[in-house]
């Protein structure tokens, strides 16, 4: 798929994001591909698809540009156990991948995909709903959906062993540990919104009145423990709430339609636009210093923000968080994954292990897809309005006067044509 606007600025940054997708589509077997094909990387700096990645790429805005790619993707991420399909992945939030497999589905007919999906779906929810569902809270026990470095979590969550990851936390923490699944006790907004959001694909896909019951029961749930008079909470648990704001969460509740319109009118944000989490532990404190999950900027966070401030009206907010991206990738030449809230400069942050007395040192992925693919949401799903449904609702955005788009895909053909936004 081709897209250009009226904007040469826009379009020279089109073009590094297409860029960054050609790299970044490699030759790769596993999950139930049984031979080599092209799958999406998720970046420069990894060898293998990653789930989280994988949904949130297809649905940003490869779905629409390469349906072998797309689905390529994303069965290289379900896993065959005996006779039943899984979402593979780091366990806490792989059901996001339902997320990119029905946009998949609503632009490519491919009635195969849909039962791997039904089923892969349905029996990761069900094992969840055993390991990891907490019946006192009616939330799914797990980290943070992008938040696998203990740098995204408060100080009763920063001891994980030695390696910096949030996996290492239950061996860590003896008796803290929940008894029941891998251990991890918090709930995250972020992740039982797509917890939420599987259910209803389930339902949308198959009419199955029980998922759609239990997402009623888990948005309810979600708005009791993480909605307070305006305030959005981050995490809740046995080992106490964390009022921070979740960019992620906060961007999920409102996509899902969890969250209500007016959460967005108080948002805390930086010089470079909302960050992962809005501030960053104390314990990471040093200098211009921050923690790799905290306080930083995750674009493909600010992309889901950004869509859904302008689907509420906040044209003046997209427009920042939207310029801001484009002119930090036509500076760098590509989409890095991490930068710093004031120098607004690729950075990849600080977190543990700890050596010779100091927090270890990362890099910001280089060349990294949902960077690239949320930049080109932004255009497709926000200032075009793209649903899903083959439909478009342009929105008047200050620059873009139209958008070209050639070569989408989907079930009724190839659609090729001019949107034109009338400022």
């Amino acid at each position: 798929m081709d897209i250009r606007t009226s904007s040469e600025k826009v379009n020279k940054a089109i073009a590094i994001a297409m860029e960054d997708i050609r790299i970044n589509i490699k030759e790769y077997k596993g999950g139930l591909l049984e031979e080599k094909r092209q799958v999406m990387m998720a970046g420069a700096d990894y060898d293998r698809p990653w789930t989280r990645d994988a949904s949130i790429n297809t649905y940003n805005f490869i779905a629409a540009h390469d349906r072998e790619i797309a689905r390529n993707t994303l069965v290289s991420v379900v896993e065959k156990v005996g006779d039943k399909l899984f979402i593979g992945g780091q366990y806490w939030d792989c059901v996001i991948w339902a997320m990119g497999a029905e946009r998949y589905l609503q632009i490519h007919e491919d009635p195969e995909f849909l039962r791997i999906a039904v089923d892969a779906v349905s029996n990761t929810i069900e094992k969840m709903e055993r390991d990891e569902f907490s019946p006192d809270y009616g939330l799914f026990r797990g980290a943070a959906v992008y938040g696998d470095g203990v740098s995204a979590y408060p100080e009763v969550y920063g001891v994980s062993g030695s390696d910096g990851c949030i996996l290492g936390w239950p061996a860590a923490n003896g008796e803290r540990a929940a008894k029941i699944g891998y251990g991890i006790p918090m709930h995250v907004l972020s992740t039982n919104c797509v917890y939420y959001n599987a259910y209803m694909m389930v339902y949308r896909l198959t009419g199955k009145k029980d998922f759609l019951e239990k997402a009623k029961l888990l948005s309810k749930s979600i708005l009791t423990n993480f909605y307070h008079e305006g305030r959005v909470r981050y995490i809740t648990g046995p080992l106490g709430n964390h009022d921070e704001q979740e960019g992620l969460g906060i961007s999920f509740g409102r996509m899902f339609d969890i969250l209500p319109d007016q959460v967005l009118d108080d948002i805390r944000t930086t010089a470079h636009g909302i960050t992962c989490v809005d501030s960053t532990y104390d314990r990471y404190k040093q200098g211009n210093d921050l923690g790799r999950h905290s306080g930083t900027i995750w674009s493909f966070i600010n992309s889901f923000y950004a869509n859904e401030a302008l689907r509420v009206g906040k044209k003046d907010t997209f427009i920042s968080e939207f310029n801001m991206l484009t002119e930090k990738a036509i500076r760098d030449g590509q989409f890095y994954e991490i930068y710093h809230p004031i120098t607004g400069m690729p950075y990849g942050g600080i977190q543990e292990p700890v050596r010779n007395g100091e927090y270890s040192r990362l890099k910001s992925c280089e060349h990294q897809l949902w960077s690239a693919t949320g930049y080109l949401s932004m255009i497709l799903n926000g200032i075009a309005g793209f649903s899903g449904k083959l439909e478009f609702n342009p929105v008047e955005v200050p620059g873009i006067e139209f958008i070209d788009i050639k070569g989408f895909k989907c079930r009724k053909g190839s659609l090729d044509g001019r949107l034109n936004i009338v400022i």
